[in-house]
């Protein structure tokens, strides 16, 4: 399975070339890379020859070379890439860009594909983890490439606040989760049974319901965590707080009280969601990037 991503960018080739063909411009947005350096030309038709380095966990690098041919003129240009690291997993492979003006677009996409090492646990590997994660890498990486020209996001600042947007998603549904999981179905908790009671909306009992209310809880919380549709999730979550918060409120007012709880537990809850609502459409995202067209 070939490796694809494609997104149309307002902008003109000429800024759309210069950022993805300049190597310290190009290892800015891409996140598949921390370093790109061109070599000197043998003659002056030969494929561009180049080194890269890409970061990996704590504070490995990983080093392989490559050579890219193509003109603006022809609105495309040809990769080949591998290395003899031995820990990288990808040993040589091969791959294009095209930049297709539409009006006052351009249509940026890619296709490529490479081998690995190390048989078939490498393949393994490969199919299970490394090329999800690499596809997700380059579809990100375009989309950060996007909000650059489009919005004027510099690619720094789009990695931080999508982190920021990232560590609040993920709170936000783990106390969904542990909401659901913990309180109402490990350790059922009397005063969830006894708000059950007296707020009369359970069936067929109390507990039944709670139960019933946990696994919501935790579907919801994971729909949050997994990212998708994040603004919807993240605005429904909030409906449903503060209409569970009213119940409360109705039920027994002094648990807003509770300092585990209530009223500093869901302004926690407030600001994560907020922060997910506003940083969604300014912060990368694979998604937009869709499937390219072979």
């Amino acid at each position: 399975m070939k490796l694809t991503a494609e997104t149309i960018i307002r902008s003109d080739l000429d800024t759309l070339w210069r950022l993805t063909q300049t190597p310290c411009e190009h290892v800015r947005w891409d996140a598949r890379f921390s370093h790109i350096d061109y070599l000197p030309r043998t003659e002056q038709d030969a494929p561009q020859r180049f080194r890269y380095a890409t970061r990996i966990a704590f504070g490995k690098t990983i080093e392989g070379w490559g050579e890219t041919i193509g003109e603006r003129g022809n609105r495309s240009s040809a990769l080949r890439f591998g290395s003899e690291d031995a820990w990288s997993l990808i040993r040589e492979g091969s791959g294009s860009w095209v930049y297709e003006p539409r009006d006052e677009a351009i249509r940026f996409s890619t296709v490529y594909d490479y081998r690995v090492r190390y048989g078939w646990p490498g393949r393994l590997i490969d199919r299970l983890i490394f090329r999800p994660l690499m596809v997700w890498a380059t579809r990100w990486s375009f989309d950060r490439l996007r909000l650059w020209i489009e919005r004027g996001i510099a690619p720094d600042l789009a990695l931080r606040l999508w982190s920021v947007k990232i560590a609040a998603r993920i709170a936000l549904g783990l106390v969904w989760m542990i909401e659901g999981l913990v309180p109402k179905l490990l350790v059922v908790s009397t005063e969830e049974i006894l708000l059950a009671e007296r707020s009369g909306f359970y069936w067929p009992t109390p507990e039944a319901t709670l139960a019933m209310l946990g696994v919501a809880e935790i579907i919801a919380g994971l729909w949050l965590i997994s990212g998708r549709a994040e603004r919807l999730a993240s605005a429904l979550m909030t409906v449903a707080m503060f209409v569970i918060v009213a119940i409360v409120v109705a039920t027994d007012p002094i648990q807003l009280a509770n300092p585990m709880g209530g009223i500093s537990k869901n302004l926690g809850l407030i600001a994560c969601a907020l922060a997910v609502w506003m940083l969604s459409p300014i912060t990368p995202k694979a998604s937009r990037a869709s499937v390219a067209r072979p």
